[in-house]
């Protein structure tokens, strides 16, 4: 939501910008997210994710997740996904933006 830590952010069936993202942009990381190795038709591809978050914001650190957020233009080129297993347990996933492929995936116990 609005009150998020995060400046930007995407979820699944909700589209959520802010100054400095256009609409465009914020729908091509969104479709490139929904074809991403996260998610396959109805749910996750990974049995260990229940929900995820596509954070496109400006770096910064959850305290949450004790992770650090890193913009969609990162030169890199790697998205952290701010994910929950099916107990609500934070996970952070690593994502390929060119290739959608998971890269990473650290559970928080």
């Amino acid at each position: 939501g609005l009150n998020s830590p995060f400046n930007r952010l995407i979820r699944i069936g909700e589209l959520e910008t802010a100054p400095g993202v256009t609409e465009e942009e914020a729908e091509e990381a969104a479709e490139a997210f929904l074809r991403s190795e996260v998610i396959s038709g109805k749910g996750y591809k990974n049995p260990k994710i229940a929900s995820a978050e596509l954070v496109i914001g400006q770096p910064c650190y959850d305290p949450h997740t004790d992770s650090l957020i890193v913009p969609l233009r990162d030169p890199q080129l790697i998205w952290y996904v701010r994910a929950r297993d099916a107990t609500g347990r934070p996970l952070d996933v690593e994502v390929d933006a060119a290739s959608g492929i998971v890269i990473g995936l650290v559970e928080y116990r």
